[in-house]
Formats: structure tokens, C-alpha cells, sequence
């Protein structure tokens, strides 16, 4: 080999290694998402990061209970009847935009009270999170215990609710009003508990709760541009959609609460034993 034996050789190679990785183990690249600067020494986080596995099961949770929400039949009801009403377009619009204030209020409302930084999995606030949809899981299970045994059994006459004799002279703004009023707040309340773990430096926490109030609101969205552009066909469409939710109302309701309040509960006790 001439001149340049082994102790040369060694010399040459440990002149290109950098002496601070010198005698010390490889370490693992860390996959990190693209930084995009917000101001104020923040930065909004693109890509998938080293926590995208709970990002990923905080997106399914928002995605269950925001298809619930907007597969009601009880709360789907109320619109349902407006649409069909005189200027049902009009007044359609108005609860469309009242549901989504609602939604983007709670969300808002959410947000601020965490402050963009949400709890830690294992601290005080996130496990009593966790408690309360395991609790809002339960209630929905029972619920709809309860109306698989009343199925069957004939049912009390209900006097005809104020708001709905007056439908047809119904204002705008009356009709922005009962959107709120008749939202499930119960499976709202399940969306705020799983929103309270958004970050808003995450630009996947921000996709997924944006999601949740699309999701939450599709098929009145759906129904709105439906009767705006095709009304004659949107109004034969809402009538075959009233009489097939009076008769099989309280099915989909037990289903639904049903499957929602097990993955709910389901979803609970697996954050908690893993916190």
C-alpha cells in the first residue's frame, strides 16, 4: 500500500467525520412536518409529525360524531319542514347559517378556553375530556335502550310545537334562531370534548375541526343547493324524505345512538388506559 497505511487511512476518514459524531451511535431521523411562520414566534406545522397517530384518531372521532350530528332525524326534522315551507329557500338558508354559527361558536368557544395549547393526555383537563364523552357514550346507549322498548307501543298525542303552526309566516331570522334550538347538543358535546386536544399550530388539527362542522352540517348544505337549483324535484325529494323519517324515525334513532354511543364509549376507555 506504499506510504499510506492502515493508521493513515484512519486519519483521513476521522478528518471528514465531524469530531462531535465522533464515538457516538447514528441517531434515527425523525420525520417533522414543514414549518410555515404565523407571526408572534409561532408557526404553523404542515405535514405529519411525530404525533400524527392521535391526530389521525382525533380525525375519526370528529368524523363519527359530526355524521351523526348530521344523521339526526330529530334534528333534521325542523328543516326539513321549513324547506318545504313558503320561501323555504329563503328561510332554509337562514337556519343553514344559523346551525353553522352555532357550530363555529362552540368550536371558537373551545379554542379560546385551551388557548391553542391543548392539554396534556395524562394531566387533569384531557382525562376529565375523556370522562365526560364516556359519560355523553353511556347516555346515548341508554337512550336508545329506551326507545328500542318503547318501539311497538303506541304513542301519547304531542301537541303540534308553536314554532311549527307558524312555519309558514316564519321570518328569517326566527328561522336563524331554531337552528341552534335544535341542534343535538348532546353529540355536540362529545365534538367539544374531542376538540379541546386541537392544536391550532397543527395544520391537521385545523383540517380535522374544519371537517367536523362541514360534516356536521352536509346534508342540510346538501338539501339547501338541492332545493335552490332543482326546487320542483327538491320538493318531491323532502316530502318522500318527511314520510320515510315518520315512519322509521325511532329505528334510526336507536341505531344511531346506538353505534355512536358504543364507539364513543369504546373510544374512551382506550384513551384513558393508554394516557
Amino acid at each position: 500500500m506504499g506510504g499510506f497505511g492502515i493508521p493513515a487511512m484512519v486519519r483521513e476518514v476521522l478528518h471528514i467525520v465531524p469530531r462531535a459524531d465522533r464515538g457516538q451511535p447514528a441517531r434515527p431521523q425523525q420525520r417533522r412536518g414543514r414549518r410555515v411562520p404565523l407571526g408572534a414566534g409561532r408557526a404553523l406545522r404542515v405535514g405529519w409529525s411525530g404525533n400524527d397517530w392521535s391526530t389521525r384518531l382525533m380525525l375519526l372521532d370528529l368524523i363519527v360524531i359530526g355524521l351523526a350530528i348530521a344523521l339526526d332525524p330529530i334534528s333534521l326534522t325542523p328543516f326539513l319542514l321549513i324547506l318545504a315551507s313558503t320561501r323555504g329557500v329563503q328561510k332554509g338558508a337562514a337556519f343553514m347559517l344559523g346551525w353553522l354559527a352555532s357550530i363555529a361558536i362552540v368550536i371558537a368557544g373551545t379554542l379560546l378556553v385551551t388557548g391553542s395549547n391543548p392539554p396534556k393526555p395524562s394531566s387533569a383537563p384531557s382525562i376529565a375530556a375523556l370522562v365526560v364523552k364516556l359519560l355523553i357514550g353511556i347516555g346515548l346507549i341508554y337512550y336508545a335502550m329506551r326507545q328500542r322498548r318503547k318501539m311497538g307501543q303506541p304513542k301519547p298525542h304531542k301537541k303540534t310545537p308553536k314554532w311549527q303552526t307558524g312555519i309558514e309566516n316564519m321570518s328569517l331570522w326566527f328561522a336563524a334562531i331554531l337552528a341552534p334550538l335544535t341542534q343535538p347538543w348532546g353529540l355536540v358535546a362529545a365534538g367539544v370534548t374531542v376538540i379541546i386536544k386541537a392544536d391550532l399550530a397543527s395544520a391537521q388539527d385545523v383540517v380535522a375541526v374544519v371537517l367536523f362542522a362541514l360534516i356536521a352540517t352536509s346534508i342540510i348544505i346538501t338539501l339547501e343547493l338541492y332545493a335552490s337549483f332543482r326546487p320542483e324535484r327538491a320538493q318531491e325529494f323532502i316530502r318522500r324524505i318527511r314520510s320515510w323519517i315518520g315512519a322509521h324515525s325511532d329505528q334510526v334513532v336507536v341505531i344511531l345512538f346506538l353505534v355512536v354511543g358504543l364507539y364513543l364509549v369504546g373510544s374512551s376507555i382506550y384513551y384513558l388506559s393508554t394516557s
